[in-house]
């Protein structure tokens, strides 16, 4: 049997050791909630920003209402006080970084011109998820940042601690980022400042292109990148869009790219570089070229179809891989009498898995040879170029065909590999000569040798050229003679009696013989017409290419 007192003993330890165990899982919990609550304290004092205002006073009561405000002309004085402003929006937004507080100095911003930084604020407004879906400053929102906008940029700011952002000085949200910050092109000093640490680095912004900022708190570093970017198309077919609807899909698509460590191109921008491809954006090889040239690494293409009366949704997704010139992956989403909340979850579902798919997918390269060269490649019902050819594609199997005029058309099985050079050649064979066609002969000059003039011509001629020359002859002894005597005079008569009167007749004899001498000269001298007579069945007809040469 057990002694009391040693039982005693033993209980008194397994409370004591229970009791140490509860303070430790206290503890323990509690710096768990601590933990949490430092790292949700942004969100945490928004969600509560109107239930403080019920106990003390907002700083926005002292602010005059701002959608009101208009800017002063230029060269004009009083007007707004804007440093006063500025001054006391960011130290409100200090005390309580909210959404509201983020719409305000988007007005602020827009009021002093400066409508790049005022479409910022304006997005992130209503991309944050903490914005009630009827507050009075969302049509105002939505309309500004449909607005053109000059020249600008994207930057994407990273970090392991949340904390306050300023670009230049000027306060423009709190970490984490609903979206990257929109900025005109230019270099910034761009800060996070964090419970007890300042940390800053310059950054320059390029037309169109997205830039990540990567501060680390523990290292005290701060990494400026360039990462893959996208040029994202949207198109809207179909029933009418809504463009609350349509803003929606790309804040979807940049969150997406966001989150797959991936920048947005402008479309516009790259066709402010490459204006000769707008045209044809519709066709895989276009928009390849583009990115191409604009040293962009995808496009992703977005085709939204809206139909009725069953108000159906269909997003079509294809991310294009410039390198390749192919499509790397795609998706698509269907959603019939749907919010737009679940649209937009759909969405970006079907966002996620292209954006992880497509950039990660292995490649390799393909070479092709032909013997002889210029042979055309097609796989399937794409040309891929002509022969010798090397291009990266992805890995997998490929059944390719190659045509040459002249020559067979024949295929070609080859198997590119992750990483290597998957290299082929092929013997091209002679197309079979067909069997000569019978042809005409056609008109050619026939030998001197070979010609022969009709017989009623030699004699017609020959009667016309024999009489014409008689008669001519007959004709100059008439002109010859004429005014001579016919008999000589005898004396004691010193003059002619009688004299020849021929000059008429024999002019006329000499004409007409003339004229028959011509005509029969010119009917002997006429060369004779060429026939054109059938080949005969000994002749031999050689094809070469496109010539044909005729032998007989």
């Amino acid at each position: 049997m057990m002694n009391p007192a040693r039982h005693r003993g033993w209980s008194q330890i397994w409370q004591e050791l229970t009791a140490l165990l509860l303070i430790v899982g206290i503890l323990c919990e509690a710096s768990a909630a601590l933990a949490r609550t430092h790292r949700s304290r942004h969100r945490s004092r928004a969600r509560s920003a109107t239930a403080t205002t019920a106990t003390k006073t907002s700083p926005l009561a002292a602010l005059p209402n701002l959608a009101e405000l208009e800017p002063v002309p230029t060269g004009e004085a009083g007007g707004p006080d804007f440093p006063t402003l500025t001054r006391q929006l960011e130290t409100a937004y200090r005390a309580a970084p909210t959404p509201e507080l983020l719409y305000q100095l988007g007005l602020l911003a827009q009021l002093q011109g400066k409508s790049i930084e005022a479409q910022d604020l304006m997005r992130r407004y209503l991309a944050d998820p903490l914005t009630p879906p009827g507050s009075a400053g969302r049509a105002d929102a939505e309309r500004m940042v449909t607005l053109p906008r000059s020249l600008h940029g994207e930057v994407q700011v990273v970090a392991d601690d949340e904390g306050l952002i300023l670009v230049g000085g000027r306060v423009v949200g709190a970490l984490p980022l609903a979206l990257p910050l929109l900025l005109p092109i230019g270099k910034y000093t761009v800060a996070l400042e964090m419970q007890d640490k300042t940390m800053k680095a310059t950054v320059e912004v390029l037309d169109g292109r997205g830039a990540e900022m990567r501060f680390s708190r523990e290292s005290g570093a701060v990494v400026v990148t360039q990462p893959p970017s996208v040029i994202v198309l949207t198109e809207l077919a179909g029933a009418s869009v809504p463009a609350e609807l349509g803003r929606r899909l790309q804040e979807t698509t940049s969150k997406a790219l966001q989150k797959a460590r991936l920048a947005v191109y402008e479309k516009e921008a790259a066709l402010r570089r490459e204006p000769k491809q707008a045209g044809c954006l519709a066709t895989l090889a276009c928009q390849a070229t583009l990115a191409v040239r604009t040293s962009a690494d995808y496009v992703l293409r977005l085709q939204t179809e809206r139909r009725m009366p069953e108000d159906l949704y269909t997003v079509s997704l294809q991310l294009v891989d410039a390198e390749v010139a192919d499509i790397a992956a795609a998706a698509k989403v269907d959603c019939t009498r749907c919010t737009p909340d679940d649209l937009m979850a759909k969405l970006g579902t079907a966002l996620r898995k292209v954006l992880s798919d497509g950039p990660g997918r292995p490649r390799g390269t393909l070479i092709v040879h032909s013997d002889p060269a210029s042979a055309e490649i097609h796989s399937g019902a794409k040309l891929l170029g002509k022969t010798p050819y090397e291009h990266i594609v992805f890995t997998g199997q490929y059944d390719l065909t190659m045509q040459k005029s002249g020559y067979k058309t024949q295929t070609l099985q080859v198997i590119v590999q992750e990483g290597k050079k998957s290299t082929s050649r092929l013997a091209l064979a002679q197309d079979e000569e067909p069997e000569p066609a019978p042809v005409l002969r056609p008109p050619t000059k026939s030998p001197p040798s070979e010609l022969r003039r009709p017989r009623w011509r030699l004699v017609t001629g020959g009667l016309a050229l024999g009489i014409g020359l008689a008669l001519a002859g007959l004709g100059v002894s008439g002109v010859v003679i004429d005014g001579d005597c016919v008999s000589p005079a005898e004396p004691p008569i010193l003059h002619c009696r009688e004299r020849f009167d021929t000059l008429g007749k024999g002019g006329a004899l000499l004409g007409v013989g003339a004229a028959l001498s011509l005509t029969g000269g010119v009917l002997l001298a006429l060369p004779p017409r060429a026939s054109q007579q059938p080949l005969s069945p000994q002749s031999q007809v050689t094809t070469t290419g496109t010539g044909i040469t005729f032998s007989y």
